[in-house]
């Protein structure tokens, strides 16, 4: 029944426990049902078990990695070294480092003693850094042996890309951080004005509660609710 490590390192806590509130918040203040809550929460169990909603986007962790290795790697292709060359020296020099960074070096530098191909180094590395610009890096790469073009100018030129893409990425999620709480409280507040009536003035609400046409009248009101969170998620939603 629990989750397994490594699964537990994936899953975006903060809007796992911010959804298990929400839900149980809507099922006590619409239902009132002990067991409709179980049921749910059975239900969002399952959901974060076998779906990948929950799992973190790891694309800013990997491109802050992928940043940090063509740093490292970078001042060895200056003086001409080759990319196999270069991450040799490197993971030399890396030895007591435990980034992300690092260990691909590290990793790359086992495959090169291991007698793997320069092309296939590539390929580690796109496995390593499971991003589009890591991708598109080792694809460079690769044509500059055909080309005959300087490896070094290619990294700094990416470098200098991948900067401005995290600067740019960072400043907008600044921007709509401020949006992101409004959602937040938009979708808790008429939950919230619900148990305030009703633990105000218990009686005032019971016709909601006790009657057919109460019952439906608080599940259309919550689908509304629901449809709010969901179009207010898609719409903050950024991806540069």
């Amino acid at each position: 029944m629990f989750l397994s490590h490594r699964k537990r390192e994936m899953l975006d806590w903060y809007r796992i426990l911010f959804d298990l509130f929400f839900i149980s918040l809507a099922v006590i203040a619409f239902y009132d049902s002990v067991f409709l809550l179980f049921l749910c929460l059975m239900g969002f169990y399952g959901i974060v078990m076998k779906k990948n909603y929950y799992h973190k986007n790891l694309d800013g962790y990997y491109l802050d990695a992928f940043i940090d290795f063509l740093n490292q790697i970078n001042a060895n292709l200056c003086i001409g070294m080759g990319f196999d060359t270069a991450i040799l020296t490197s993971s030399i020099v890396l030895k007591e480092d435990l980034s992300y960074s690092s260990k691909v070096i590290k990793k790359l530098n086992h495959s090169i003693q291991m007698g793997l191909h320069v092309e296939s180094l590539y390929q580690k590395l796109c496995e390593s850094f499971p991003i589009y610009e890591a991708t598109r890096f080792a694809r460079m790469m690769q044509l500059s042996k055909e080309t005959g073009s300087n490896p070094s100018i290619i990294t700094g030129i990416t470098i200098d890309k991948l900067y401005l893409k995290h600067k740019v990425n960072n400043e907008i999620e600044m921007v709509i951080y401020q949006k992101k709480l409004e959602q937040t409280i938009l979708c808790l507040a008429p939950m919230c004005i619900v148990l305030f009536i009703r633990f105000s003035s218990p009686g005032y609400m019971t016709i909601l509660y006790q009657t057919a046409a109460g019952r439906l009248v608080m599940t259309f009101a919550l689908c509304l609710i629901l449809a709010m969170k969901i179009i207010s998620e898609h719409i903050i939603k950024f991806k540069l």
